[in-house]
């Protein structure tokens, strides 16, 4: 299994991308928990066929069936629950419930943006009132609680790579 600091595709070793607009090989993740670039993946693949071989093509590191919707799919363009799942079974309840959290307060988020898009430079660097207070302590409680968020999915993601 590689770890989630792996940066590079295991069968090409080029750099794997974080975003699909930054260049690099996109990352797949298969369903036996491998990441591997998409090009390197659909070049497997295509030997697969190419070579004749019956069944599914497999997972070019431990011969697991591929599912092949995997190469087809933006997995950007899903729906965030799916994206979620596609995640290892360790992490998904961190992120859903990360995802909830922050979808939980739409009222804060509307009062930010309708600060910051009605904001004037001394609004910013001035003094401020009770109710900027009020909304900077609520954004600091959420920032706090996202911090607990990213330790708890640190340490999943440390004990998976210990396994």
């Amino acid at each position: 299994m590689i770890g989630p600091d792996c940066k590079d595709c295991p069968v090409c070793q080029e750099e794997l991308a974080k975003i699909a607009a930054e260049g690099g090989e996109i990352p797949i993740k298969t369903h036996c928990g491998h990441i591997i670039g998409k090009n390197c993946l659909r070049a497997w693949v295509k030997s697969w066929d190419g070579d004749g071989k019956p069944g599914s093509p497999t997972c070019p590191l431990c011969r697991a069936q591929l599912s092949l919707s995997l190469l087809y799919q933006d997995i950007e363009s899903l729906p965030l629950v799916e994206q979620i799942e596609l995640l290892p079974s360790e992490v998904q309840p961190i992120a859903r419930d990360w995802v909830a959290y922050a979808r939980s307060d739409e009222a804060l988020d509307r009062e930010v943006d309708a600060f910051l898009l009605e904001a004037r430079q001394e609004d910013i660097y001035g003094c401020y009132g009770v109710e900027l207070g009020d909304m900077l302590a609520r954004l600091e409680t959420r920032r706090l609680k996202f911090i607990e968020y990213q330790k708890a999915l640190q340490t999943v993601l440390a004990g998976m790579q210990t396994d």
